[in-house]
């Protein structure tokens, strides 16, 4: 056991195994990304096809979170993360058998049906295992442990292609040997849940009573369960605030994640592989600050730091649409990504004190299905925008800008937006004593 994690008291190893999962998934995840396009052209997919393949695994996350996550809460989040964890290891496998678009299309609806499982119940039930008055702390790890599965996946994934290569395989089967990669690393996901991670008892027990509850039952106890606001608050009305906010967040990162590319290399002349370079140094940035920003929220409360970060996000983003410099986007896009690293730990551990342990992981589920309706929504809009006013020059506060530039403004509008929707959410600043 790591020092660090023995405040976490009883539950420190699972934890400390359930980040282990986190960063093992999420490398995996990493892993594929830059080979579907290639593999999806050398089985005779279109750029098109392509294009659906990728969004396949947004609509298989989306199908799957809400429902997943509601079953955590009668079965219990080990059985449900076991399951997705498992299945997510077999459907990657699977893809490199793939022979056709459709095929290749139907393993990764599979394989975000998977994804969709396990992510949100491990978020309820990183909230179920740690002490109330480290949650901030906690979840800011969580969010670390994505950053660093983002950042070193791509890295393996290469890694593979060459070692195929090097060990003397063809091109075709160097191309497939991420897939089969990322197959072996859910495998090692599911070993570590399977003997490491396990319910905390009295959630095991409040599972074992509602799933022996018909529908009527469980909607009576839920009416008679609150969490840390008390019985006369609010509840659905503050979960609808966490819908909108995931919403917009996702819409906003779905814009961004094509534009950035297509902007500054297709209409700047930048190249891919300092974009790349620019891309990789934010993920990290944001990586090492997650844990900080989850730190801040237990000592200063929640609402500050995601303050802080939406500001840092809104404004380079914002900002991005009237540099033309590599040097100052790549400043301005590490400033939107120092924000993600406080936002995210806030936004989170705000959730954790609000929802009610009894449906925790039904609306941890929702929020992602949000999260994932914003993420399809974003891009369309976004690529949209750009085409629309690409061609175009435009003027803001008498300052000129490229109309390509547009979806910057317009989603750093978005993000200013946000800071109203946070103002309403009811968060009690944080008394705890955590030295």
């Amino acid at each position: 056991m790591f020092p660090y994690f023995e405040r976490y008291g009883k539950n420190a190893s699972s934890l400390l195994a359930l980040l282990a999962v986190s960063i093992t998934l999420n490398i995996g995840f990493g892993v594929i990304i830059p080979f579907i396009p290639t593999f999806g052209l050398k089985i005779g997919a279109t750029a098109v096809e392509i294009g659906y393949i990728i969004s396949g695994f947004m609509v298989g996350r989306m199908i799957s979170a809400p429902n997943a996550g509601a079953l955590s809460d009668i079965i219990g989040r080990r059985k449900v993360m076991l399951f997705g964890t498992l299945l997510y290891a077999f459907v990657t496998f699977a893809m490199a058998f793939s022979n056709n678009w459709v095929m290749f299309l139907l393993f990764r609806i599979i394989e975000g049906m998977a994804v969709g499982a396990v992510w949100p119940t491990a978020q309820a039930h990183l909230i179920d295992i740690v002490p109330k008055e480290r949650v901030g702390e906690a979840t800011g790890l969580y969010a670390a442990s994505f950053s660093l599965g983002f950042f070193v996946g791509p890295l393996l994934g290469s890694g593979a292609y060459y070692f195929s290569i090097y060990l003397g395989h063809d091109k075709d089967f160097a191309i497939v040997s991420p897939f089969f990669t990322t197959g072996i690393l859910g495998l090692l996901a599911f070993i570590g849940l399977f003997l490491f991670v396990h319910n905390v008892p009295e959630f095991a027990q409040q599972a074992r009573s509602l799933s022996k509850m018909n529908k009527e039952e469980r909607d009576a106890e839920l009416a008679t369960s609150y969490g840390i606001y008390g019985k006369h608050f609010n509840y659905s009305l503050e979960y609808k605030k966490f819908y909108s906010i995931s919403l917009i967040n996702g819409i906003g990162v779905g814009i961004i994640i094509p534009i950035f590319v297509i902007y500054f290399v297709d209409k700047l002349g930048y190249d891919e592989g300092m974009i790349g370079v620019v891309i990789g140094v934010g993920g990290a940035i944001s990586m090492f600050l997650n844990p900080l920003g989850g730190v801040l929220a237990d000592k200063i409360g929640r609402k500050p730091v995601m303050y802080a970060g939406l500001i840092l996000m809104a404004t380079g983003t914002f900002l991005l649409g009237f540099v033309t410099s590599l040097i100052f986007a790549s400043i301005l896009f590490w400033m939107r990504m120092s924000g993600f690293g406080f936002f995210f730990p806030g936004l989170r551990s705000q959730q954790a004190d609000a929802i009610r342990p009894v449906e925790r992981g039904k609306i941890f589920g929702r929020i992602q299905l949000m999260f994932n309706t914003g993420g399809l929504v974003g891009p369309i809009l976004g690529t949209w925008l750009y085409q629309h006013y690409e061609n175009e020059q435009l003027r803001f506060l008498d300052t000129p800008f490229q109309g390509g530039a547009v979806p910057f403004a317009v989603t750093g509008l978005i993000l200013f937006s946000m800071l109203i929707l946070v103002r309403t959410l009811h968060a009690p600043r944080v008394d705890h004593d955590i030295n």
